[in-house]
């Protein structure tokens, strides 16, 4: 899940650069409009936002792990 959240967003904000880019040679005129482009801006900032969230309970969750690991290797001591 993450794998494919970082993939869309990073392909959406490329995606964005190049409308971005064609939009100064008047390529694609009747699509490459200004809502058109926002919209890819607002789908990063979306699965950019589910991704972070999914690292950080990934993060939480290997912290937890080390911490009970810790605890059970000062028990033995």
């Amino acid at each position: 899940m993450k794998k494919i959240l970082n993939i869309v967003s990073v392909a959406s904000i490329i995606i964005f650069m190049i409308l971005f880019v064609l939009k100064f040679f008047d390529v694609l005129k009747d699509i490459n409009t200004y809502d058109f482009r926002s919209t890819f801006v607002i789908i990063f900032f979306v699965t950019r936002t589910f991704y972070l969230q999914e690292e950080v309970r990934d993060k939480d969750a290997e912290i937890e792990d080390l911490k009970s690991k810790l605890k059970k290797i000062n028990k033995n001591e």
